[in-house]
């Protein structure tokens, strides 16, 4: 359904669709929360809500959607939040998403706080993209364990310290 200038809320009622396996919703004008019901879809390998205006409950919170979406052990294959105003921190549940997620976006979506070091538990990431957001601090040591990665674009952030050689080897 991605593409439709489809307008309001996502829906919590999805849900009920138990053997999705994947949701389009990519440039749409969807606003307001992602559904933290989206954790009950167990066979969801691919998740695309890129370019809406989704937000999360508030500026400073963890997004806890993310937090639902451990509970698809199947996510293995894309998880796209790009372009969406959601603010918030990564939360350390991040770690806990399916070990076999391969690309995981979110670009411009106005993120805060540091990229926290339980993200090197997704050692399947094939792409990780968390370009045009505040991030701060370092990038964690524990990214080294991401072996799989071809592409990690970390651009126009607030982010510093030395890039490990895990990287550029």
């Amino acid at each position: 359904m991605g593409g439709n200038k489809i307008s309001g809320t996502i829906p919590k009622s999805i849900s009920n669709a138990s053997k999705l396996i994947m949701i389009e919703l990519s440039f749409d004008s969807f606003s307001g929360l992602i559904p933290n019901t989206f954790g009950n879809l167990r066979l969801l390998e691919w998740l695309n809500l890129r370019g809406n205006n989704l937000t999360t409950e508030s500026p400073n919170t963890e997004w806890n959607f993310l937090s639902s979406l451990t509970n698809c052990r199947k996510l293995i294959r894309f998880l796209e939040l790009n372009s969406n105003p959601l603010y918030g921190v990564l939360p350390l549940s991040i770690g806990n998403l399916s070990a076999s997620l391969q690309d995981f976006h979110a670009n411009n979506c106005k993120l805060k706080g540091s990229i926290p070091v339980e993200i090197g538990n997704l050692y399947s990431l094939l792409d990780l993209e968390l370009s045009s957001n505040d991030l701060n601090g370092s990038i964690p040591s524990t990214e080294r364990k991401l072996f799989n990665l071809h592409g990690l674009d970390l651009s126009n952030n607030n982010l510093q310290g030395s890039i490990h050689m895990s990287f550029v080897a």
